[in-house]
């Protein structure tokens, strides 16, 4: 299994991948406002992205990341499994 390191874009082994979870940052949401038919706007209440989940090959940057985007470190193997 491979991840992208946020940091550099590189693939890394995801299982030995930092991750940071739940952080402001949601890659692959739409950030564009959309409104109903009669004008008003919709709410987003579900997402497939949510919480976020995002890889690092080095605890240190993951870090950084987490101190500006919040979230929480996890390794691998505490990723919930569905």
């Amino acid at each position: 299994m491979e991840a992208t390191d946020f940091a550099t874009g590189h693939w890394v082994d995801a299982t030995h991948a930092v991750y940071v979870s739940d952080s402001d940052m949601h890659p692959c949401t739409e950030m564009n406002t959309l409104r109903d038919p009669q004008g008003c706007c919709m709410m987003k209440t579900y997402d497939r992205c949510l919480p976020s989940l995002v890889a690092f090959a080095a605890k240190d940057d993951a870090s950084a990341f987490q101190k500006n985007h919040g979230g929480q470190l996890v390794a691998f193997s505490e990723i919930p499994r569905k």
